[in-house]
């Protein structure tokens, strides 16, 4: 759209839509259903790392109780965990990440 401006210099009339091209917009607009954010979210099925699996019960125990537990979700509570108890060996991440 701002080639075609850049063309015609602001040239009103041929930047304008054609007379019967905003009823028929009107039109569909109408017709088509309102979705809201939030009913979108829901009706999509969650797929690869966000679908939620089943889990042993030792994970289950580790996390709180539930049956399923999306991959996602099981990497942030043991990485939380790991933090949390000072169980990262930074020794074995330095020769990896070397700092300039």
């Amino acid at each position: 759209m701002a080639a075609v401006a850049r063309v015609f210099r602001g040239s009103r009339f041929v930047m304008s839509p054609a007379p019967g091209a905003a009823a028929a917009a009107g039109a569909k607009k109408a017709a088509a259903p309102q979705v809201t954010k939030a009913d979108a979210t829901a009706a999509k099925e969650k797929r690869g790392i966000l679908k939620p699996v089943p889990v042993s019960e030792e994970m289950r125990r580790f996390a709180g109780g539930k049956p399923e537990v999306a991959r996602s979700e099981a990497v942030k509570l043991i990485w939380a965990h790991i933090k949390a108890n000072g169980l990262q060996i930074s020794k074995l991440l330095n020769p990896h990440f070397l700092k300039n």
